[in-house]
């Protein structure tokens, strides 16, 4: 005994010896024997090879092991209760009670994230997150009644929700808790009373978003395109909230509503008279109404509840058809009439002889029926964004046949001296039936 010490072969000393636990920190493991009596259970505590014990990192490694985890940490235990169970039947809960542990896990609760009770809950808990973080985000005072909520140790609950909101693993499960906790907090009733700006930054619950929708297209449908929020136009504020943790929920709103500004700012259209101008505005402006008006009802068709845009809707089919078409298309006609019409632009007859007749590498011609001339300028800008794509690339327009029907317009692209319609319908190139 002088020598070395006393051997005792009791289930603590063996595992303390084990692992090289102090004689001072045996009493945890005496405390917690039941927990070590089950083969399974023993070795996932042994497998997260902890160092330099201590009675934190003791309890940590306890609870580690109750909730399967692959390393010694609370914050990997916490988020495992609340992802893998149920709040209010929680097994991994009811799991640490058994072995004596459920005092630890909100002792740790109360020193990394200030969450403190007579009565704990994990929906206290979780209240206690959401409503700090909201805090630290809003721009203006939380409600009286959440105030009790707020932690003082306000950087570990906001670090802890943004590793669950951004991870993809959590996510959705992030959406529950969330969804949870704003019924529980009365979310959409309470945030009545603030303004958007007030909420901007902040990403907690979706009710947010609904707001801050609500009130873009309001503004929208009042046709008030010098509306900001926090100095940030209308695009910048669908942009902001895109790229927000709801943003993907409601991405197809945002972008409907991007495009719906960009229509709006098209009110009051003012086309050139002469054929030359309306195709060079058309080219160089207009078509990106066309593209964002396409875009609109891109989005609109993949919104599963859309009776809060119906008015918006009918005010952007009114300006497109009305003041856009409306004021357009007759210039267009009008124009076609001028002298030099059929001179301003390469013809589509003259398709084979202006690209292909004296090209010596093989070429393919992709021919697509009734594509707008926007969505091929779409098409060509991602041409150009291609890094596989090592050529220059390049868009051009032509004039096309008049009637604009698909036989005949195919028929321009062959070589030929004359294209004929027979009363028959039928297109003849050089008199052939193509």
């Amino acid at each position: 005994l002088l020598y070395s010490r006393r051997f005792v072969a009791d289930k603590a000393s063996l595992v303390s010896v084990d692992l090289g636990i102090e004689e001072k920190y045996k009493p945890i493991i005496e405390k917690h024997i039941k927990f070590f009596g089950e083969k399974n259970r023993t070795q996932r505590f042994y497998d997260l090879e902890i160092e330099n014990f201590n009675e934190e990192n003791i309890y940590t490694g306890l609870l580690s092991a109750v909730c399967r985890t692959s390393i010694c940490s609370f914050e990997e235990v916490l988020r495992v209760v609340l992802t893998e169970s149920d709040l209010e039947n929680n097994k991994y809960l009811d799991e640490m009670q058994k072995y004596d542990l459920l005092d630890a896990f909100w002792k740790f609760c109360e020193q990394q994230f200030g969450y403190t009770d007579v009565k704990p809950t994990l929906d206290k808990l979780l209240a206690t997150m959401f409503v700090t973080y909201t805090e630290k985000y809003m721009q203006a005072e939380i409600p009286k009644g959440w105030k009790s909520y707020v932690s003082y140790k306000a950087g570990n609950s906001i670090a802890f929700l943004n590793n669950l909101m951004n991870n993809v693993l959590y996510q959705e499960r992030y959406d529950e808790l969330s969804r949870h906790i704003a019924s529980g907090l009365n979310v959409s009733t309470v945030l009545e009373k603030y303004l958007p700006e007030d909420l901007l930054e902040c990403d907690s619950f979706d009710a947010i978003d609904r707001k801050i929708i609500t009130w873009l297209i309001k503004r929208l449908e009042a046709e008030d395109t010098g509306a900001k929020l926090d100095s940030l136009t209308i695009p910048q504020v669908c942009e902001k909230r895109m790229k927000m943790h709801f943003g993907k929920r409601y991405e197809k709103v945002y972008q409907l509503l991007n495009s719906a500004y960009q229509i709006i700012l098209a009110a009051k259209y003012q086309c050139p008279d002469s054929l030359k101008e309306i195709i060079h505005q058309y080219c160089e402006k207009d078509v990106l109404l066309d593209t964002e008006y396409r875009r609109f009802y891109y989005c609109y068709d993949r919104i599963r509840d859309t009776e809060q845009l119906e008015s918006l809707r009918t005010l952007i089919e009114n300006i497109y058809a009305n003041e856009y078409l409306g004021v357009q298309l007759p210039k267009w006609n009008q124009s076609l009439k001028e002298e030099d019409a059929l001179h301003i632009l390469p013809l589509q007859r003259k398709f084979y002889d202006r690209y292909l007749k004296n090209v010596k590498e093989r070429t393919v011609v992709i021919i697509s029926d009734a594509m707008r001339y926007e969505v091929g300028k779409e098409l060509f800008m991602r041409i150009q964004d291609d890094p596989k794509c090592m050529k220059e690339s390049k868009v051009e327009c032509m004039l096309g046949m008049m009637p604009s029907y698909t036989r005949l317009g195919m028929a321009a692209l062959l070589p030929n001296r004359e294209i004929t319609l027979s009363d028959s319908y039928e297109v003849l190139v050089d008199g052939q039936s193509c």
